[in-house]
């Protein structure tokens, strides 16, 4: 009816050859119990084990269980795992079913229905680290969800030196919907299949988040009412745990931005930015990343902290002493740009700039597609006090290179009053026509193409922007 365990520490290994530690001496404890069996039948002349007491099925109404310490080291699969401080609460929790062992088979999430609570305090997976681990759960035949669930999840540095990003989330909900490959359902065959399913698929996985919080070296930010949505997500394929690439047919994710910060620059965007991004298309044989994707981010009233855009937009107009690009990338995402962009002085260039300015930018759109490699640029464009910037083109995600890429400060009329374009290597971009090898793409006061706009007619015969961010 109900059982508490409390185990200090367990620790278990498993070799490049799938041997456990302890399975020899499991193999010599069985060895003698059927040498028993054996003896017992052959003197009381019976064929069968019908005198035998045996549990048909077995469910626990209460466990509790409480594990101060457990590793388990994996060379086989290479999986490091490590928990501290677990206590966990399970209720209805089947064991076994049909005289077969249920508990430790895959089939538990498919064919049962089971609640629980569980805390974990530490839990190291590889790279990763889960801190501060609450919820309560429930499994019903193969939907699984989590509510009153707050983490804090960690991805390790490959030096193990500092966190290469922490993600920190609070009153969250998980739901998850669990197909499973069966074998065969005769059980004339009593097939025994589940310790090696062919597939088991997460055929929809949500996960909700009311606040949230990411950060790693460069950029802090935070969100709320952040959806993310999952289908037909692999976990298991041809038998095989693909725990090093994933495939799912499509990803979505809704949010609201409240805040972006650098930590190097102390650049800080605020106010309410709302994302949505929609990936489809994954199967088998293609990546999701090389499939078809719709990105949407807009945004109104912002403000930016630490720059003067207007400032600086008037400087490339008189003596086009800075470049569009580092400047459209900093206006547009704020000081998530400098990760793309990649300047290697902008802390001392805020500072030569003036470290206490501000910006208000009255509206932003980002709206981007991708077909077929190429991530393009459909609609992108900002609009502060007195300038209005737009980008067009796009970017070959295969190649890692520029597309007939754009970047303008456009009149009312949004015809292109001062342009750079830019192609070649993202790492290394050149300037179309003036064919300038940029050495640093993000630093507008030392930028190498410093004087590379061009100088259009206002008077326009094409117009360069017609979207919806107006002057």
């Amino acid at each position: 009816n109900s059982i508490d365990l409390a185990i200090k520490k367990l620790i278990l290994a498993r070799d490049k050859h799938g041997q456990f530690d302890f399975l020899s001496a499991h193999r010599k404890i069985q060895l003698q119990v059927n040498n028993k069996l054996q003896t017992i039948q052959q003197a009381t002349n019976k064929d069968d084990s019908s005198d035998f007491f045996i549990i048909d099925s077995l469910i626990l109404n209460k466990l509790n269980v409480k594990i101060d310490s457990f590793e388990y080291i994996d060379d086989l699969s290479e999986v490091a795992l490590k928990f501290s401080n677990i206590q966990a609460q399970l209720s209805q929790l089947p064991i076994l079913d049909n005289e077969q062992w249920v508990i430790t088979e895959p089939k538990i999430l498919m064919d049962y229905s089971y609640q629980g609570k569980l805390s974990i305090k530490q839990l190291l997976y590889n790279h990763f680290q889960l801190t501060q681990f609450d919820s309560q759960f429930e499994f019903n035949k193969g939907k699984f969800t989590s509510s009153n669930l707050s983490y804090n999840l960690i991805k390790e540095g490959k030096e193990h030196s500092a966190p290469e990003i922490s993600i920190q989330a609070q009153e969250a909900s998980l739901l998850a919907n669990i197909y499973y490959a069966y074998p065969s359902k005769d059980p004339a065959k009593k097939e025994v299949l589940w310790s090696k399913p062919d597939s088991l698929v997460l055929s929809q996985l949500q996960l909700k988040s009311k606040l949230i919080d990411v950060k790693n070296a460069e950029i802090q930010l935070s969100a709320a009412q952040s959806v993310l949505n999952l289908k037909n997500w692999v976990i298991i394929d041809n038998k095989k745990w693909l725990n090093k690439s994933v495939k799912l047919s499509s990803l979505k994710l809704k949010s609201e931005l409240n805040k972006i910060h650098s930590n190097e620059s102390l650049l800080t965007l605020s106010g309410k930015i709302v994302i949505d991004l929609a990936v489809s298309g994954g199967d088998k044989k293609q990546s999701i990343l090389n499939t078809q994707k719709n990105i949407k981010i807009t945004s109104n009233q912002l403000k930016l902290e630490g720059i003067q855009l207007d400032k600086m937009f008037n400087n490339y107009t008189q003596s086009q002493s800075v470049s569009l690009f580092d400047v459209g990338a900093v206006s547009l995402l704020g000081p998530a740009g400098l990760l793309i962009t990649k300047g290697n002085d902008y802390r001392s260039l805020v500072k030569e700039i003036d470290k206490n300015a501000s910006t208000k930018i009255k509206q932003i759109n980002i709206q981007l597609t991708q077909h077929d490699n190429i991530l393009k640029f459909d609609d992108v464009a900002l609009a502060t006090g007195n300038h209005r910037l737009a980008i067009n083109g796009g970017i070959d995600m295969q190649k890692q290179s520029y597309a007939e890429f754009n970047v303008a400060l456009v009149n009312k009329k949004g015809c292109a009053t001062y342009k750079e374009s830019l192609s070649g290597d993202l790492s290394n971009p050149k300037l179309k026509k003036v064919n300038v090898v940029l050495s640093s793409v993000v630093n507008p006061i030392k930028s190498v193409v410093s004087k590379a706009g061009k100088l259009l007619q206002v008077d326009c015969k094409k117009v360069y922007y017609s979207g919806i961010v107006k002057p």
